[in-house]
This record gives C-alpha cells, structure tokens and sequence, in this order.
C-alpha cells in the first residue's frame, strides 16, 4: 500500500519522508496564499473600477440644463396679499433642456414664481 503524501514514508529514512511531508505542505500554503491574493486584486481592482463608475456619474454635467426668458410681474389676491405683506410678485419664465438623450415629457417652456 502506498504511504499518503502528507505521512511520512515508511519505507526507507524516515528523514527523507519527512522532508517530502514539509514540501508538500508548503506548497499548499504557497498555493493557498497564491490564491488568497489574487483574490484581494482581484476585488481591489472590482473595487476601484466600481469607484470610477460611481464617481464618472456622480461629478458629469447635470441632466437639465435650465435658462431665464425672461420675468414678468404679477399681483396677488386681496386674501392672499396681506398674508404676504405686498400685493405684487415676480413670476419668471425659463426653458428646460435635457442634455443628454431625447427630451422628456413636459420639457420646454414653464413659468415659475
């Protein structure tokens, strides 16, 4: 019957059995190590490219770029008026622009104020 290779042969020096025990479990280590760190690059670099992604779409241009048309003034509501202490507000007229793909619904001319 053959001796495993992680015992000691039995036959012939015991020395020599031994030594072969000690290589072949420093292999293994070796090899576990070996895999251990090309596990850590690997999810380093999964890690990192992860990061450029986040941060690609996090600092690009904002997806609505908005311009002032013009204002336009406006009065109140008697009621309305003296909760507010002035009867005349500014309302102002802008567009949105989509910058990136097809314009959205709803996009284009709005007053605001």
């Amino acid at each position: 019957m053959a001796a495993s290779p992680l015992e000691p042969a039995t036959v012939g020096s015991s020395n020599a059995g031994r030594m072969y025990v000690r290589d072949e479990l420093e292999t293994i280590r070796a090899d576990r190590m070996r895999t251990r760190r090309a596990k850590l690059i690997g999810m380093c670099v999964v890690t990192v490219g992860m990061l450029v992604v986040a941060w690609r779409f996090a600092a690009g241009s904002p997806p609505i770029s908005m311009r002032v048309l013009g204002f336009t003034g406006e009065q109140w509501s008697d009621d309305i008026a003296q909760r507010m202490g002035s009867r005349e507000y500014v309302v102002a007229t802008i567009a949105k622009i989509r910058v990136r793909g097809r314009p959205r619904r709803g996009s284009g001319i709005d007053r605001v104020g």
